[in-house]
C-alpha cells in the first residue's frame, strides 16, 4: 500500500520535473524472480527505474540510510533492505535470494555506487551471484539523462540474460566477473556510450 502510493506521487513530481521515455517494458516478465541491473549516476536512479516498470522493485541501500528510524521506515516500506557495504554481508546476501527465490524483482545498481561513467571493469559480481543462485535471469537497463529540470531520462530496458546455463556451476570469481562484464556490456549498449 506504501509502495504504491509513493510510486503515485513519485510519478506525479517526477513527470512535472522530467520528461520520461522508456523503452522495452516488454522484455520484462509479469511474474518470478527477475534482477533489474542499471547504471547509476545520480541519487534518483532508483526512483526513476521504479516508475519505468509495473512490477514492486525491491532493492538494496547502504546501511547509513536505515540509521534514520523515520527514513528507514519509509524506504523499508518501500522495499528497500540495508547491505553493509565495508563487508560481506551475508544477511543481505539472503535476503536477496530469498526475494529472488520468492519471485520477487530485484533492483541492483553493478556499480555498487553512482558515478558518472560507465566503467566495464570494476564493478560489483551481486547480480550474476544472486541470478544464478536464484536461478533468476537478469535484466539490463540503460538510464540516459542530464538530470536537468525539464530534460528528458531515457530509460531502455534489454533483453533478458538467461543463466540457466550457469546452473549448478561453481561460483568462482572468473565465472562472476565473466556474466558481470556480459551485463555491463548490455548496459553500455543501452545507453549509448563507448
Amino acid at each position: 500500500m506504501v509502495y504504491a502510493i509513493a510510486k503515485i506521487l513519485a510519478g506525479i513530481i517526477f513527470r512535472l520535473k522530467f520528461r520520461i521515455e522508456v523503452t522495452g517494458r516488454e522484455h520484462i516478465p509479469k511474474s518470478g524472480g527477475i534482477i533489474l541491473c542499471a547504471n547509476h549516476a545520480h541519487a534518483i536512479d532508483p526512483i526513476l527505474v521504479g516508475l519505468a516498470v509495473k512490477r514492486k522493485l525491491q532493492f538494496i541501500a547502504k546501511k547509513e540510510l536505515f540509521e534514520n528510524k523515520a527514513l528507514a521506515a519509509l524506504i523499508g516500506a518501500l522495499g528497500a533492505f540495508p547491505v553493509d557495504r565495508e563487508t560481506t554481508d551475508i544477511i543481505a546476501y539472503k535476503t536477496a535470494i530469498k526475494l529472488l527465490q520468492n519471485g520477487e524483482a530485484l533492483l541492483l545498481f553493478s556499480q555498487g555506487t553512482r558515478r558518472k561513467t560507465i566503467d566495464i571493469s570494476n564493478n560489483k559480481s551481486g547480480a550474476a551471484f544472486f541470478g544464478i543462485k536464484a536461478r533468476a535471469p537478469i535484466i539490463p537497463v540503460g538510464i540516459t539523462a542530464t538530470y536537468k529540470t525539464f530534460s528528458t531520462v531515457r530509460i531502455h530496458i534489454g533483453k533478458p540474460i538467461n543463466l540457466d546455463k550457469y546452473s549448478g556451476a561453481k561460483l568462482k570469481t572468473e565465472l562472476l566477473n565473466e556474466v558481470t562484464e556480459e551485463t555491463m556490456r548490455q548496459i553500455i549498449r543501452l545507453t549509448g556510450e563507448k
